[in-house]
């Protein structure tokens, strides 16, 4: 019903922050929880906030395989981008990186949403 990306959730987490601070609501305290919040709410659907939930975890996932990854890509930069995401899972919670440091960390992450899926891609054929 829903089709939502790994690099759409980048912008609906900036959306679903504002809609929860502009309504009011308890502060989330995961990525996760700001997607329960609006479903709770009935702001949005159960159904695309558990979807939306599960791929805020996604980061979770990719933690304790972070330098395996820059291994199989044979590119440095991985690294770089994900300490940009990472920066951005930080700012999350304490708000404090400017608005524009905040645009191209997003873009950062959009490159490293990509680098994946090209590895992923690249596994399940061969």
């Amino acid at each position: 019903m829903f089709d939502v990306d790994e690099e759409g959730v980048i912008d609906h987490l900036d959306i679903v922050n504002h809609i929860i601070a502009d309504k009011g609501l308890r502060k989330p305290s995961t990525y996760r929880e700001s997607f329960e919040i609006l479903s709770e709410e009935r702001l949005i659907p159960k159904v695309l906030s558990d979807r939306l939930s599960d791929l805020a975890g996604f980061r979770n996932i990719l933690v304790p395989h972070i330098s395996e990854i820059r291994r199989e890509l044979k590119d440095p930069e991985i690294s770089t981008l994900w300490l940009s995401a990472n920066s951005l899972h930080q700012n999350f919670y304490e708000n404090w990186l400017p608005e524009e440091t905040v645009k191209d960390g997003m873009e950062n992450v959009r490159k490293f949403v990509k680098r994946i899926k090209e590895l992923n891609s690249k596994n399940m054929m061969g």
